[in-house]
C-alpha cells in the first residue's frame, strides 16, 4: 500500500492527466488506506476507475484503487446480487481469487466464472479489465450439473482498505498484503466482527516475492536494501556507486507492481519512485526491456524474471540472500509480502465454507497456478546446503560454542533442511497462526514422504549468553516437536524417528546487528534424513 504522501504523489505523476466524462463539480476528499494521505479537491471526472480532481497543487488523476473517496460526488460502488462480498488489492482480486474459486468449485466437479455487467461469462484474458475499483463484480460457482451453488462479489480496493469494509459490514472476507493495525483490530472487534488475530479469522494463504532484475551481463554481485531504494528513488544514478561499471542506471517500472515496490522499498524510507523511471505496460515488457538494456534495472515478481539476471540482496553483515522458492518460503529473503485472508466473525455460511476451503490441501496448488508463491514444503537444495557448511567452517565462534559446533557440522552433512521454519518473539515460545498451519502442512508432508528421521532443531539470536540461548533454543524446539506429535493424529509419524536438537546462536541466517535479523535468527528448523 502506498502509505506515504511522497509515494502517492509519485504515483500521481505517472497517471495520465486526461479528463474522462464530466461530472457535477463537487468537493471530495481522498485518503490513502491508512489515512496518512488526505487531499481535498473538486471532482471533475470519475470513469474507468480513475478520479480526476482539481486541487490546490494542480489537476491530478489517481487510480481509485489506491485511495478511499469521501463526499457526495464520489462514485457509487456498483453492487451485485451475491451471497457475500470479499475484497482484495488489484493483483489478488484479478489473479488469485478467480483461481481459488475454480478450485472451490472443482470439489463438486464444477467450475467458476467471472461475470460482466451484462451477466455474461468473462474470458480469462479479460478478467483484469472486468474486476476494477468502483464495482462489485460477481463470480459464479457451478456444480457438475451446471447449477449455480454460490454467487460471490469481488471488490477491488487499495491494500489495507478491506479492514474498514469488514468493520462496516460491507465485506465478509478481506484479502490483504498488509497486516491489520491495532486500530483496524479494534474497529472490527467493536463492530461485532470478532478477533482478526484468531486462528479462525486470520489465514495466510500465499506469498508474493519480488526480485531485482538486470541485464544478464550486469556484473554487480549484490545490492543492499538501502542501495536498491536509493536507485529506485533516483538518488543513486550510476552503477559505479554500487560497485558496477561507470554507466548511468536505467530504471524500469510496471504499474501492477508499484504498490509492492512502494510498500517494501520506498514507503519505509519515505521515498518515491524516480520521475526518470521508464514505465512499461506489462510485466512481460518490463523483463524484456531490462534484458535488452545493459544498464537497466527493475523490481518484478519472482516468477516473472525470465531471461534477466536476478541480483541477490546483501544484508548489513555482508551475507548474500538470493531469491528462491526456498528462501522466500523460509522467511530469509526480505522482498516478500504475505497475502492473508481475514474473515468476519459473523460471516455467512457460504463465506465460512469458502474460508474453510483455504485450509484444504488443494490450496497450495491453486496459489502456484495463479502466479503467487504457495506455502508448500520444499527442500533446501545443494548450493544452499553447501553454503551453510562453508559458513560454519570459516566463521569464528566463542569457546563456549565449540562443543555444539563440533556436533553441528557432521550433522549438516547428513541431513536435508525443509523450508518449514518456525519463528518466535523475543524470549517467547508462542506459535502464531502461520506456524500452526505450517504444522499441519508439515505433518501431511511427513506422512507422504516418510523420512527415516525428523529433526526439530532450535536456534537463537545473539541477545544473551550462549548458555541461555541454548536453553531457549532447546525449549522452543521441544515445544514444536510436541506440537508436531499432537497434530499427527493419522499415523503420519509412524516409522519416523523424531529427534530434538538445539544449537544456540550458531548458524545465523541473518544479521544479528539488527532487530529484523535477530527476529529471523530466533527459529526452529526442520531437517530430514
Amino acid at each position: 500500500m502506498k502509505n506515504s504522501k511522497a509515494a502517492l504523489l509519485g504515483s500521481l505523476s505517472l497517471a495520465a492527466l486526461i479528463l474522462a466524462g464530466p461530472v457535477g463539480a463537487q468537493e471530495v476528499r481522498i485518503l490513502s488506506g491508512d489515512g496518512s494521505i488526505d487531499i481535498t479537491g473538486t471532482l471533475l471526472s470519475a470513469e474507468g476507475g480513475q478520479l480526476v480532481l482539481s486541487t490546490p497543487i494542480g489537476e491530478i488523476t489517481v487510480d481509485q484503487s489506491l485511495v478511499t473517496c469521501q463526499g457526495e460526488a464520489c462514485p457509487v460502488v456498483r453492487q451485485a446480487d451475491v451471497d457475500f462480498t470479499l475484497s482484495g488489492p488489484a493483483d489478488v482480486s484479478e489473479m488469485l481469487v478467480p483461481v481459488l474459486f475454480d478450485g472451490f468449485a472443482a470439489r463438486q466437479e464444477g467450475h467458476a466464472e467471472v461475470l460482466d455487467e451484462a451477466g455474461a461469462a468473462v474470458a480469462e484474458a479479460d478478467i483484469a479489465g472486468t474486476i476494477r475499483p468502483g464495482s462489485v463484480v460477481p463470480i459464479q460457482v457451478h456444480d457438475e450439473t451446471g447449477a449455480v451453488t454460490a454467487r460471490v462479489g469481488i471488490r477491488e480496493v487499495a491494500d489495507g482498505e478491506g479492514f474498514g469494509l469488514l468493520a462496516a459490514g460491507e465485506v465478509e472476507l478481506a484479502f490483504s498484503k498488509v497486516a491489520a493495525t491495532p486500530a483496524d483490530l479494534r474497529n472490527v472487534r467493536d463492530a461485532g466482527g470478532g478477533d482478526l488475530t484468531s486462528f479462525e479469522q486470520e489465514d495466510l494463504v500465499a506469498l508474493d516475492g519480488l526480485t531485482i532484475i538486470a541485464h544478464p551481463d550486469n556484473p554487480v554481485p549484490s545490492l543492499t536494501m538501502a542501495e536498491l531504494s536509493g536507485i529506485l528513488a533516483g538518488e543513486i544514478v550510476n552503477w559505479a556507486e554500487v560497485g558496477g561499471p561507470d554507466a548511468p542506471i536505467g530504471i524500469y517500472a510496471h504499474a501492477d507492481a508499484s504498490e509492492d515496490v512502494a510498500a517494501l522499498l520506498l514507503d519505509p524510507v519515505e521515498k518515491a519512485l524516480s520521475a526518470a523511471a521508464k514505465v512499461v505496460a506489462s510485466a512481460e515488457e518490463l523483463t524484456a526491456a531490462v534484458s535488452a538494456d545493459p544498464h537497466g534495472i527493475a523490481v518484478t515478481g519472482f516468477h516473472l524474471r525470465r531471461n534477466a539476471r536476478a541480483i541477490p540482496i546483501r544484508d548489513e553483515c555482508g551475507a548474500i540472500i538470493a531469491a528462491s522458492p526456498f528462501t522466500i518460503k523460509n522467511g530469509e529473503y526480505p522482498l516478500v509480502r504475505q497475502v492473508t485472508a481475514y474473515r468476519h466473525g459473523a460471516a455467512s455460511d457460504v463465506a465460512n465454507e469458502f474460508a474453510g476451503f483455504l485450509d484444504s490441501p488443494a490450496l497450495d496448488g491453486l496459489v502456484a497456478k495463479s502466479g503467487f508463491i504457495d506455502l508448500s514444503i520444499v527442500p533446501e537444495g545443494e548450493a544452499y546446503a553447501a553454503g551453510r557448511i562453508e559458513a560454519l567452517r570459516t566463521t569464528p565462534v566463542e569457546p563456549a560454542a565449540q562443543e555444539r559446533l563440533a556436533a553441528l557440522v557432521p550433522e549438516l552433512e547428513q541431513v536435508e533442511r525443509l523450508s518449514t521454519t518456525f519463528r518466535f518473539p523475543p524470549k517467547s515460545s508462542v506459535l502464531d497462526n502461520r506456524a500452526r498451519r505450517d504444522l499441519i502442512r508439515l505433518v501431511r508432508h511427513v506422512g507422504k514422504t516418510k523420512p527415516s528421521k525428523l529433526y526439530v532443531v532450535g536456534f537463537a539470536d545473539r541477545g544473551g549468553s550462549f548458555k541461555v540461548n541454548q536453553r531457549l533454543a532447546q525449549e522452543r524446539a521441544t515445544q514444536v516437536a510436541a506440537e508436531i506429535a499432537a497434530a499427527a493424529t493419522g499415523g503420519e509419524l509412524d516409522g519416523v524417528a523424531v529427534e530434538v536438537q538445539a544449537y544456540s546462536e550458531l548458524l545465523p541466517v541473518a544479521c544479528n546487528e539488527t532487530f529484523e535479523g535477530r527476529s529471523i535468527n530466533r527459529r526452529v528448523e526442520i531437517w530430514v534424513k
